[in-house]
């Protein structure tokens, strides 16, 4: 089912394309599967994309075939079901109740598709879009081919066939066993793809995400960052090593370090490497944060000193006061206070450092170890992250869902006092009943946004957006009622000036553009989207780049009023209807911006065409 492209609208897949998995010849170019996402290269070379945003049903794709005429494509996923598309509709065919286990294999003629999935063969028919029949197997199927009618499988070293229009196409029995040999040359072996391929990140999982004035930069194995002026990737210098963290200078979007999984630090400035420090000798480097005076905290898998300080004069120091009694590996470092650091220790809790107002002198710190409860009640048996929200307040997730610190700087002195969000949530059948936030859920990611509102990526159940106080839900995604790639969530980055939130999970990473963003300094960032706007589009058109307060009017190329209002934050939002509530027509509109405050104005154009 195609999800509704008002909420298309807001989201974009960021699947890798890098590795092909499977390509087949489709209407005079060809159709590529890849692990996530898939795409099409046609006769004049253009290129489309096909990920979950375009209303694929799944992001786990194991399987598919294409008609070499162009006439329909298929893609088979995890749950054994099939996409067909015919005429540019994707429609979900659902696995026989008989059949279990993933579509591994997928082969195609005329207006049949045969697939092999757990220990069985799915006939579907392409043009009604259904499942046709199944035939159980009792082991695994390896292979199928579509041959002038007659429809093979491989299973447990033998070979089978039958007429795909055979009545007794479900019963086993009837199949004619014959050796792999003498139909060997029906199964196509599988060749290198070499073509093009569309631009996009060059890995679909990553180690860790972090953004800043627009710029949101993701590491693995390469470092790609993700801007309005596109997508640019370069690999560690030290490849194959990988990137394991990255952290911005907070007063210089343009400075900023990765580190990586030798113990490397790498100090880029304007897109260069500048420096290359290996002062944590080969622990790999798992987080970074920094001071107010600008030093910078490198948190590695280094045992029993995981944390080494660069200052802000170049040096660099091992921060003994950071102390592990035994060997573990921390997650995460986070600066809570002026001065106070907490490290996620995991199933350990957390260590809190006070740094006593001495960032470089660790002889007088004060550190102790803790684990979030509520009552002399533990939250949870481990912790899994941490973010600072309003008001300086630590929320903590973990495998019992979240709890939050209100006095993190006490908590080197052992006086951190925490407690659990209760949020109400209403049943058909029990009404409005209140429990603790996510309780049943462990939570991987946490982040928040320009208004406040808390991001939370659990493991199994999707994204969990709450209000400023945590008391009560926003909105939620899952794979059922989003394009979210998948269910278990890593990790959460928020980009603060465009509002655009970032998702890695399971089957790769996708964003949504959320309606909050930080005001702008001026307006020079101002931008419109969709733009131009197509036809059958029904979204909103977003304006970004917004100062609060703006005055905002549209008009068409004659001048008349078709819109007015005032932007609450740096989002303003317009559903293209005029004044009169008519949907606008085709043509060219101006938006223009002014702020009374600080009297700044721009102007930008908005086609649509209807």
């Amino acid at each position: 089912m195609l999800l509704p492209l008002a909420t298309l609208a807001q989201w974009t897949s960021r699947t890798s394309f890098a590795e092909v998995l499977e390509w087949h010849e489709y209407g005079g170019g060809v159709f590529c599967r890849c692990a996530h996402g898939a795409f099409t290269v046609d006769s004049d070379g253009e290129i489309n994309t096909i990920t979950r945003t375009s209303g694929l049903s799944s992001a786990s794709l194991t399987a598919s075939c294409a008609d070499k005429g162009g006439r329909f494509w298929t893609l088979g996923y995890g749950d054994g079901s099939v996409d067909v598309c015919r005429n540019g509709r994707i429609t979900n065919v659902v696995a026989s109740p008989s059949a279990s286990g993933a579509a591994r294999a997928m082969a195609c003629e005329g207006k049949w598709i045969l697939v092999a999935s757990g220990g069985g063969v799915s006939l579907v028919d392409a043009e009604k879009c259904e499942m046709y029949g199944y035939c159980e197997f009792g082991a695994a199927v390896e292979s199928v081919a579509l041959i002038d009618g007659t429809a093979y499988a491989t299973a447990g070293g033998s070979a089978f066939s039958i007429d795909v229009l055979s009545p007794n196409f479900q019963n086993f029995g009837v199949w004619k066993s014959q050796s792999k040999s003498s139909v060997s040359q029906y199964f196509e072996p599988d060749t290198e793809y070499s073509g093009a391929t569309p631009k996009g990140l060059p890995e679909d999982s990553v180690a860790a995400m972090s953004s800043m004035d627009g710029k949101m930069l993701a590491v693995n194995k390469f470092c790609t960052q993700v801007s309005r002026d596109g997508i640019v990737t370069f690999q560690n210098p030290d490849f194959p090593c990988g990137f394991t963290s990255v952290f911005f200078n907070p007063y210089n979007s343009a400075h900023y370090f990765l580190g990586g999984s030798d113990g490397s630090v790498y100090e880029y400035l304007n897109g260069s490497l500048k420096a290359k420090y290996d002062f944590c000798k080969g622990a790999a480097i798992v987080g970074m944060d920094c001071t107010e005076e600008g030093d910078l905290f490198v948190l590695s898998k280094a045992f029993p000193y995981p944390v080494a300080v660069f200052d802000h004069d170049g040096k660099w120091h091992n921060a003994t006061s950071f102390k592990l009694t035994k060997s573990i590996e921390p997650k995460q470092i986070l600066r809570v206070g002026s001065g106070q650091f907490w490290v996620n220790m995991g199933a350990d809790g957390i260590l809190a450092v006070d740094l006593n107002n001495t960032p470089l002198d660790f002889s007088d710190d004060k550190s102790t170890t803790l684990f979030p409860a509520v009552n002399g009640s533990r939250v949870g048996t481990k912790v899994t992250s941490m973010c600072v929200g309003e008001q300086g307040r630590v929320y903590v997730g973990g495998d019992r869902g979240v709890s939050y610190c209100s006095n993190p700087a006490e908590a080197a002195d052992g006086s951190a006092k925490f407690s659990r969000p209760i949020i109400t949530e209403h049943s058909d059948r029990d009404g409005n009943y209140s429990q603790y936030l996510l309780m049943y859920n462990t939570v991987n990611a946490i982040a928040v946004d320009a208004a406040g509102r808390k991001w939370f990526g659990t493991n199994g159940n999707g994204v969990f957006v709450v209000n400023e106080d945590a008391d009560g839900e926003v909105m939620r995604f899952n794979t059922r009622n989003s394009p979210l790639p998948s269910d278990t969530v890593y990790a959460v980055e928020v980009v603060q000036s465009t509002g655009e939130v970032f998702f890695s999970t399971a089957n790769g990473i996708a964003s949504y553009i959320s309606d909050a963003q930080k005001s702008a300094a001026d307006l020079d960032d101002v931008l419109v989207y969709p733009n131009p706007v197509r036809p059958g589009y029904s979204g909103d058109v977003h304006i970004s780049g917004l100062e609060a307060g703006c005055d905002v009017r549209i008009t068409d190329v004659a001048g008349h009023l078709v819109y007015k209002g005032v932007a609450d934050s740096g989002l303003l939002t317009w559903d293209c209807h005029n004044l009169n509530g008519n949907p606008c027509a085709s043509g060219v509109y101006l938006i223009m911006v002014y702020n009374t405050d600080t009297r700044h104005k721009t102007v930008k154009k908005l086609l649509i065409v209807r």
